[in-house]
């Protein structure tokens, strides 16, 4: 990929736990690390699960409110994995069940197909992807996401301040990890992590960490290069940066943008 040779403003993300990210622009590399937490990966997510057999990988929510689910495996969902989840909630927004503060809609301001599956588990309002609602997502979830999406949103914009480069100059949006294969770019700007001029930018690279190590083991020219990349690349420490905080806080809405 040679992100540090690239004639483009770029902007690299690699969306887990922690979402390294890394802007360039004509040969000069700004990189942070943000701890985004499990949450988009489908973990600490009440019916979270891994991308196994069973775990719903993607989901559509159709105009007369149907939900159509796609299940790995082809067999009755266990679970919801990382990908599955983003999709929904982006859905979820979309059609006006989450409003944009991350709190689930009233009923009586839903179609009766959606509102019939805002359902009542253990006290607490969920909204229910399954018969009988075995496979839900609640409201703590819901926050779970908001939480890590800011925390990535909120690194990418102290860094084009950083810059001082706008949303719409970025050519290029970089998706690394195994993980973004499974993403749609319209769930990503559909939750808010990436403005909607991105939706059309956006491409995925695959595991680009794993790759890498490949290249350094074969070749060591590539590894002395590696080196340089890492004396010329400058990284922001959020924790050290106060305006982070602000920026974060501004970052948990689903607001589109």
């Amino acid at each position: 990929m040679n992100l540090h040779h690239y004639n483009k403003t770029a902007l690299f993300i690699d969306i887990g736990t922690n979402g390294e990210i890394v802007l360039c622009k004509n040969g000069r590399m700004v990189g942070t690390s943000s701890a985004a937490g499990p949450a988009l990966e489908g973990m600490n997510i009440t019916c979270g699960c891994r991308a196994e057999k069973g775990a719903i990988e993607a989901v559509t929510i159709t105009d007369e409110g149907m939900i159509r689910l796609e299940v790995i495996g082809d067999r009755p969902p266990i679970g919801i994995c990382g990908s599955g989840l983003i999709d929904l909630i982006s859905e979820l927004v979309r059609v006006g069940v989450i409003k944009e503060s991350g709190r689930f809609e009233s009923k009586e301001k839903l179609t009766p197909t959606l509102a019939s599956r805002l359902i009542d588990s253990n006290g607490q309002q969920v909204f229910s992807l399954t018969e009988g609602g075995s496979v839900y997502l609640s409201q703590k979830d819901i926050r779970q996401v908001q939480l890590a999406k800011g925390a990535i949103a909120a690194a990418i914009s102290l860094l084009l301040n950083q810059l001082t480069i706008e949303y719409n100059e970025i050519d290029e949006v970089l998706i690394a990890g195994a993980f973004g294969f499974h993403l749609k770019p319209s769930s990503l700007t559909g939750i808010g992590l990436l403005p909607l001029v991105y939706e059309e930018k956006i491409r995925f690279i695959g595991n680009t960490a794993k790759e890498g190590a490949k290249v350094v083991l074969l070749n060591q020219d590539a590894a002395f290069e590696i080196l340089q990349i890492g004396e010329k690349i400058e990284i922001i420490e959020l924790s050290l940066t106060p305006e982070f905080q602000e920026y974060f806080v501004g970052s948990l809405s689903f607001r589109r943008f």
